[in-house]
């Protein structure tokens, strides 16, 4: 009997340390989000039209592997509706490497790729087809 008992509980520890290990962790690589980039060495402004106009959010120090659940934030026509698939043009700030946005979440797909202090009026190949960015520079992506 005793020896059942120290058998489920290796097997329970077991089974507890081997979730932990698939279990998804929180990034410190996700960024946070507000109206303004101020403060942030890497910051993505997604707005809602092109040419920078009504709501956008800004993306600081950190990628969005996907956009589900992120919304425009600033107050003007747009806010309150989902960043994914519905941003139409992109900036990014002065100190910031090159920002790539991908029409798949997972940072996969056709993407858009901007330089720092870029200013993109209309995405190319993720115009209203947005669902992830990371902070880097594929040679597969369009080159604003």
């Amino acid at each position: 009997m005793a020896l059942s008992k120290f058998r489920y509980g290796i097997i329970s520890a077991v089974a507890v340390v081997g979730v932990l290990a698939v279990a998804p962790q929180a990034s410190a690589a996700t960024a946070t989000t507000g109206t303004t980039c101020a403060g942030s060495s890497e910051c993505l402004i997604l707005s809602y039209n092109s040419n920078q106009l009504n709501s956008y959010t800004a993306f600081r120090d950190g990628s969005i592997p996907n956009f589900a659940g992120y919304t425009f934030l600033s107050a003007a026509p747009g806010q309150g509706l989902p960043v994914k698939n519905n941003a139409a043009s992109a900036e990014t700030t002065a100190s910031s490497p090159w920002a790539s946005i991908f029409y798949n979440s997972g940072y996969s797909g056709a993407c858009d790729s901007i330089p720092p202090n870029g200013l993109v009026g209309k995405l190319h190949n993720t115009y209203n087809e947005n669902a992830s960015f990371n902070w880097t520079h594929p040679s597969s992506c369009y080159d604003f």
